[in-house]
C-alpha cells in the first residue's frame, strides 16, 4: 500500500468518523449507506485531497505555496492517482455497496476497488 493511499484513506476516515464515533478503518457499506450526501461528499472529497498531498514529496509538506502549486500543476497534468472527480467515486461506491456481497468491504478497500475499475484494471 502506498503511502499517498494511506494517508487518503486516514483523512477521509477522520472526517467520516468524526460523526459517527466509529474508526476509520471499519467504516464499511452499512456506514455508507447510514451517511447522508453531505457526509459521503466530504469523506470522498477528503479522501481524494489525502491522496494528492501523498503523493507530494515529504520535502514539499512544510511550504504550503509550493504545494499549492505543485497540487494544481498535477492536476492540470492529469497524474493524481484517484484522477476523478468527487461525484463520479461517491456515484460508484453506491453502485459498489448496492451488491450485499460487497457491504462488509471497508471503505478504503471499496474506494481503491473502483479508482482500479475506473482505470480498466490499472491502479
Amino acid at each position: 500500500m502506498t503511502r499517498s493511499f494511506l494517508l487518503g484513506f486516514i483523512t477521509a476516515g477522520l472526517l467520516a468518523a468524526a460523526w459517527q464515533g466509529k474508526h476509520w478503518l471499519a467504516l464499511d457499506g452499512s456506514d455508507w449507506a447510514s451517511m447522508g450526501s453531505p457526509e459521503r461528499t466530504a469523506w470522498v472529497q477528503g479522501f481524494l485531497a489525502g491522496q494528492a498531498v501523498g503523493q507530494l514529496p515529504d520535502s514539499m509538506r512544510a511550504d504550503t505555496l509550493a504545494m499549492a502549486r505543485a497540487l494544481e500543476q498535477m492536476r492540470r497534468e492529469g497524474v493524481f492517482n484517484f484522477p476523478y472527480a468527487a461525484p463520479l467515486y461517491q456515484s460508484r461506491l453506491g453502485d459498489f455497496y448496492f451488491w450485499e456481497n460487497h457491504r462488509s468491504l471497508p471503505l478504503w478497500r471499496a474506494i481503491g476497488d473502483v479508482n482500479r475499475e475506473l482505470r480498466g484494471g490499472r491502479q
